[in-house]
């Protein structure tokens, strides 16, 4: 019998958004800070990964637009991972915002050395008066660079959960997964996050006593 929740339980957003990253935003456009990331994705070898981080600079609901511009010139395809939907190259993030949210988008990118793409954001004051300003993308030298233990916890938990959201739930994927949540738990110090981890070393446990 299967101990772990049923596989529609799994929802990768959730898992992805259990901390706050502890990476400064790279630009704060009003109240709101911007934070992106690109490294390998663990499922599949021909993709790349995007983390997307939006945060509250203040306390309570932001109001803004942000948009993911993805240059097709450099970007084939991009999927959100865990809704299984089609970026379709400008993606709308949200128009409401309270502390910080993550997201991550599946990438099947054309070689090239241009950037990817930007997010743009729009801020809009209680007086009316709106703020802008962008971030861009990653281009291709940055995808070889070491990556923060911020993406390194949002891509483990993101397979973690693709994983416990599938019928077969294979062994040799979770132990890899495992191998990762193993190496961060000596450097995350935050009760959630090391939670999360420490189940993922329990779902490990368990199928190998199987």
């Amino acid at each position: 019998h299967d101990k772990l929740p049923a596989p529609d339980q799994f929802d990768v957003a959730a898992w992805v958004n259990l901390t706050e990253p502890n990476s400064g935003p790279q630009v704060v456009v009003g109240k709101v800070g911007a934070y992106t990331e690109v490294g390998s994705c663990p499922w599949n070898v021909d993709r790349s990964l995007l983390m997307v981080n939006l945060r509250a600079v203040d306390e309570g609901r932001v109001p803004l637009k942000a948009e993911l511009n993805l240059d097709p010139a450099r970007v084939k395809s991009a999927i959100m991972v865990g809704a299984g939907e089609s970026a379709n190259l400008v993606a709308e993030v949200g128009d409401q915002l309270e502390g910080s949210r993550t997201w991550l988008y599946e990438l099947e990118l054309i070689p090239g050395e241009e950037k990817l793409g930007s997010i743009n954001l729009e801020f809009m004051g209680a007086d009316g008066a709106t703020q802008s300003g962008y971030l861009p993308l990653g281009s291709k030298p940055l995808l070889n660079r070491a990556i923060s233990s911020d993406f390194e916890t949002a891509r483990t938990l993101a397979a973690f959960a693709r994983w416990g959201a599938k019928g077969d739930r294979d062994l040799e994927r979770l132990v890899e997964i495992s191998h990762s949540a193993r190496a961060l738990l000596t450097e995350v110090k935050i009760a959630k996050i090391r939670y999360a981890l420490d189940a993922i070393l329990i779902a490990e446990e368990f199928f190998m006593s199987r």
